[in-house]
């Protein structure tokens, strides 16, 4: 998969897709519920362009936001964004969650968005997240469980588009976002092939309890494409 090429186009896709902005305005109100101390670190891994280390960043401007990627262009559409915002409290690392530089329960709050399905080792993934997490810490997990039906997404956003912004928009839309598709199409045949991984909310939830996680929330979002996983660290009791 070509994750610098979809850099690209990634926010055109995600700018004009409501599900994904539900997506956005759900984390939202968790922040709202979430008290971070002073000086806290969050941490979001395969953060891609910034759609969420950027809201916390604004969230929760005495806090030190850790974006992570391991695409150097994902990173430079982040790095821009965050500057146009004005933003001095985010970090950016071209890395992954065994980055010599995070340290071990250091973070209050891990965030890892459509990332894991592609990491190859989830398993390990999701152990080196866990230690990463400062006790009582907390974890917000989305990820794609099912595979990519591009057809069904492509009605989806057309037909949102054309209602919300006439005909010669979505068409000029479409034909700027086939990059996207070709995208969609690659990590569907990854998918199919088990190179990237396919999980039930079942396999989600108990793969983040073998981890070591405490799961207070499990649910479906994203059109029912993807796992939601709100965690704890829970901290040892002497």
């Amino acid at each position: 998969m070509n994750w610098t090429q979809y850099a690209k186009v990634y926010d055109l896709m995600a700018d004009r897709n409501p599900a994904y902005q539900q997506l956005l305005k759900d984390f939202c109100a968790y922040m709202a519920d979430l008290c971070i101390p002073i000086d806290g670190i969050i941490l979001d891994l395969g953060a891609g362009t910034g759609q969420f280390s950027l809201l916390a960043a604004q969230y929760y401007p005495h806090c030190k936001i850790i974006h992570m990627d391991q695409d150097a262009e994902m990173i430079a559409r982040a790095k821009e964004k965050a500057e146009a915002l004005n933003l001095t409290n985010i970090e950016f690392i071209c890395g992954d969650i065994c980055s010599p530089q995070l340290q071990n329960g250091t973070v209050q709050l891990l965030l890892s968005i459509h990332c894991l399905y592609a990491c190859g080792h989830h398993n390990q993934a999701l152990a080196q997240a866990f230690l990463k997490i400062a006790p009582d810490g907390n974890a917000y997990f989305i990820d794609p469980g099912r595979c990519i039906d591009i057809r069904d997404w492509s009605i989806y956003i057309f037909k949102h588009l054309l209602k919300s912004r006439g005909l010669i928009y979505t068409v000029t839309t479409f034909i700027r976002g086939l990059p996207v598709a070709r995208s969609n199409r690659t990590i569907l045949k990854l998918q199919k092939e088990g190179t990237y991984w396919t999980h039930t909310s079942e396999q989600f939830g108990n793969a983040l309890n073998q981890a070591g996680f405490t799961v207070n929330k499990l649910d479906t979002c994203y059109r029912g494409y993807s796992d939601r996983a709100i965690c704890k660290k829970k901290a040892l009791v002497v």
